[in-house]
């Protein structure tokens, strides 16, 4: 059985009608579910009525650390199947860590992921086309190495010393011209802006 991640409770009912239809195919794979909310009783009631009981564990409340990241690691895929969202940080930690994603294309998440390049973005409240992804995914060893390897590389380009860096060449450009970015790139640190 291949397992499968998610973080959050809320949207999870459509990755539970992608997984019925995975199993339908004779692909089984596991889910641990990971987070806490009201809507846990109604998902547990869905995976019984799904036939996934078996499937699927319920986690609870896990706190960023060992535990949180052994799920990471032993998991072959992250899969946000949210409605709505900004950018979930699961989805950078999960990129980080070389684990690819599959996720909406809600929110933030399509303006920072490109889709089949560094993760697997399906319309929301679509269960055909995440156990789709799911399915391509993992059926692809050469795929998933490469979403691996691109999230892994776009995450790096995301992180707050990047985008501080990036906010401090354009702030830099802007008032002091491009001569004082190539100064502080090439000194290798950063230089405040002094009051003018």
């Amino acid at each position: 059985t291949t397992e499968i991640y998610t973080l959050s409770l809320h949207d999870a009912l459509p990755i539970f009608s992608a997984l019925a239809l995975l199993e339908s195919k004779g692909l089984g794979c596991g889910l641990d579910l990971v987070g806490s909310g009201p809507e846990e009783e109604a998902l547990r009631r869905q995976a019984k009525d799904l036939g996934l009981k078996d499937r699927v564990i319920f986690h609870g409340y896990v706190t960023f650390g060992p535990k949180l990241l052994a799920f990471y690691g032993k998991s072959s895929a992250l899969v946000v199947p949210s409605l709505s969202e900004g950018f979930p940080q699961v989805i950078c930690e999960a990129l980080l860590l070389g684990l690819p994603a599959i996720a909406s294309a809600v929110g933030g998440i399509p303006a920072v992921l490109k889709d089949g390049e560094t993760a697997l973005l399906v319309p929301p409240g679509n269960p055909e086309a995440l156990a789709d992804a799911i399915q391509d995914l993992l059926g692809s060893p050469e795929s998933w190495r490469k979403m691996s390897r691109n999230g892994r590389e776009q995450m790096h380009e995301f992180t707050l010393e990047t985008q501080r860096d990036q906010m401090l060449d354009t702030i830099q450009t802007e008032v002091l011209g491009k001569e004082a970015v190539r100064d502080r790139r090439s000194a290798g640190s950063i230089r405040r802006l002094s009051p003018l």
